[in-house]
This record gives structure tokens, sequence and C-alpha cells, in this order.
């Protein structure tokens, strides 16, 4: 199947730019592109999304071997007739779309019922009512999912004698091309240690609650050793495109923890143990909450590497982050340096984070193994995605 691709850099950025502010639903964003097979991608882009989430759509519409026309739903999903959906041999509901279980029965409803080509699901946030997902993705016949967790567990969890849906993991983000030509100087960088964090409900486990508590207790022992801070977890705080970067190129160091979630809900039963929990107990300090659901934190794990971290290492800024695992992408004491949760070591990382060499050689690694490492890549993704893809339609 060959590619033939042809995109103006300023009609790309027209295009992007309509897709984005437009009213409503657009179709056929890249009518250049010609291919064997066309896909329909479904999303909810709404306007002033995230970078991550519009990289992630374009550069699998750019670099897809498939045409790909996007239809953008944030605003409602249209009635599509069986005639306009006999042009596409596949479809893709994007993460954006998928979140809500509501959504996906709506979508059924107006297109996925009428569609008799390959169906594919991207899926992220598999941690909560995990189950209302697998019903879904076995009554609509999805071929295949896009799944956070590694394939053996999302096997276990999707497949079973009554449904054959393929899985494929793949990471909430990649690294584009122009991210490897970013240009940030390691040397006098204005703010000692940045953070961005979130404020996330407590039913989502330690985890996230971590997001929001690292940055908290980081600036205690800041004004300790007399560091230069930017730290919050304020939503009106947060940077957009490349404001966000221009901030982590500005900072020496910034603080991370893994993405996702520590606990599974299965089928909101613990989410409703959480709200009586609350109910019975008004005045519960947000650790007494936290120790309620620490028995439901045992299960299978649901941690992933952020897109923030490779943005951190293509800006060459130290990640200081609490140990984890990272999806075996980022290594401790490699990539970056580990904070331990008590913060015993905080006296070794502040040395680090204020140590020119030392803080050069640990950006260096990051950015050589994983920003220039192809396996991390916006194209390896998406050359594993046409593959697959490929296969499902040659068994048709």
């Amino acid at each position: 199947m060959k590619k033939l691709l042809y995109i103006l850099s300023n009609e790309k950025r027209r295009l992007k730019s309509e897709i984005l502010l437009g009213e409503g639903p657009r179709l056929k964003i890249y009518p250049q592109k010609k291919s064997e097979f066309k896909l329909l991608l479904i999303a909810s882009l709404k306007p002033n999304e995230l970078l991550t989430v519009q990289q992630t759509i374009f550069e699998l519409i750019e670099k897809s071997a498939f045409t790909i026309d996007l239809l953008n739903v944030w605003a409602g999903v249209p009635r599509m007739s069986k005639k306009d959906l006999n042009e596409y041999k596949g479809i893709i509901i994007h993460n954006t779309f998928s979140y809500h279980r509501s959504e996906l029965d709506i979508l059924n409803e107006l297109i996925l019922k009428k569609f008799e080509g390959i169906k594919i699901l991207m899926k992220q946030d598999e941690h909560f009512r995990t189950n209302r997902i697998v019903e879904f993705v076995k009554r609509n016949n999805i071929d295949l999912i896009l799944t956070i967790w590694d394939e053996e567990t999302a096997r276990g969890i999707y497949s079973d004698e009554k449904s054959n849906v393929e899985v494929m993991q793949y990471l909430t983000g990649y690294i584009p091309e122009e991210y490897r030509r970013l240009n940030y100087k390691i040397e006098n960088r204005e703010i000692d240690v940045g953070y961005r964090g979130s404020i996330n409900p407590l039913i989502f486990g330690r985890l996230c609650y971590e997001k929001r508590k690292i940055g908290d207790d980081f600036i205690e022992y800041a004004m300790k050793y007399g560091l230069i801070t930017d730290i919050s977890s304020k939503k009106e705080d947060r940077f957009l495109g490349k404001d966000w970067l221009d901030f982590l190129g500005n900072c020496k160091s910034v603080l991370g923890v893994e993405s996702g979630s520590s606990i599974v809900d299965y089928d909101g039963n613990v989410y409703a143990k959480y709200k009586r929990y609350i109910f019975q107990n008004p005045q519960a300090t947000e650790e007494e909450i936290l120790a309620f659901l620490e028995p439901y934190e045992q299960g299978i794990s649901y941690c992933a590497v952020s897109p923030r971290h490779f943005e951190a290492a293509a800006c060459r800024t130290l990640q200081v982050m609490y140990e984890g695992d990272f999806q075996g992408i980022f290594k401790s004491n490699r990539h970056y340096i580990s904070l331990k949760k008590d913060f015993s070591n905080i006296e070794e990382v502040v040395e680090v984070i204020l140590d020119d060499r030392h803080r050069k050689e640990i950006v260096d690694c990051a950015f050589e193994e994983i920003v220039m490492n192809d396996e991390y890549s916006f194209k390896t993704f998406v050359k594993k995605f046409d593959t697959r893809v490929l296969m499902l339609l040659e068994k048709r």
C-alpha cells in the first residue's frame, strides 16, 4: 500500500484551526491524501484542547498510510447515513470521546449500528467502571482496542470465549519530530524547581493524590534550601501549548509522578463505598479517606508514563520524581532523580538540582536514550497502528 502525502504547512495549520475552533462536526480534513482504504476518526476536540491531545490526532492523520477523515463531535454527534458510512473501511473512536459510556451509546445509536466495517476503540482512563467498557466492546463487536494496560492484562479484561477483540498497548502520548529539535539551554535557567500538578478525586487512589501532594510538600522543603520555585496545582495556573514548553525550558528541574490510577474500580462498587464513607464521615481528612481506600489499592496496576515526562526530557529539564515503573521507559537515577516519598533523601536531590554538571549528565541521557529513540515516536506508533489495521482489513 503506497502512501501519497502532500500537505502544505500553512494549509495544515489552517485546517487544524478550523477543526478546533469550528462550531460543529467537520469531515474530510485532509482530502489531498489518497490511499486504498479510508478510515473515519471520531474525536471530541474542544477549542483550546490540550496540546498532547491535538498532537496524537493530527500525527495519526498525517502519518498514517490510510486516508483518515476526522469527524469532530465536540458539538454533538451527527446522524450519518449508511451510504455515507460505506465510504469507510473502518471507524476509529478516539479516547477524547470514549470516556463516558453514555456518549458511546449515543454514537452506537447514530453511527455504529449501521456500520459494517472494522471498529477500533482508543481508550484511556480504563480504571473506572471498567466493566461498562468491556460490555460495550462485546455488544458492538469492537475489532481492536488500544489500551494503556499491557496486552496480557488487557486480554484478560476484554477478551473471552464470547469476544475475540484484539488488543494493542499504546502510550498516553508520543514524541513528535519537532521535540528533537528543541534547543532550550541547560545553563542560566531562572527557576530551580517547577511543577504544575492536578487535583484529582481521592477515589482514584493515592497515586492521583500524590500528583498534588508532591508539589505541596516540596514547597516546604524548598524554603529551607533557598530554592526558587514555581509550583502550583491550580487549574488557572496551567500553561498551554508552547507556553508549557517554555516554562519547562526555564526550569532546572520539574517534579513528577506516574500517571494513571492506583485503584481499578470495575463496577463502581468502590465509588459507592467511598461516597457512603464520605457521607457518614464528613469531617474525615484526606489521609483518613485514603486509609479507608487502601484495601482497594491492592489489585492490578493502572500506572503509566505521561506526555509530561517526554516533554520534560525534550526540554532537557531534570525530572525529580517518586520512584515508579514508568512502563519501563524512564529509569531511576539514569533518566530522572528519585525522590523518596518521605523526603528522606531531599538533601541529595537538591545537590543534583544545583549541580549543573550532574544535572546535564542526566538530562542528556534522557534526551539521547528516550527523546531520540524511535520506539517512542509518533512515527513508530502510527506504523504499528497501520499494521494492525491492515491485518484486520485483510481478514474481511
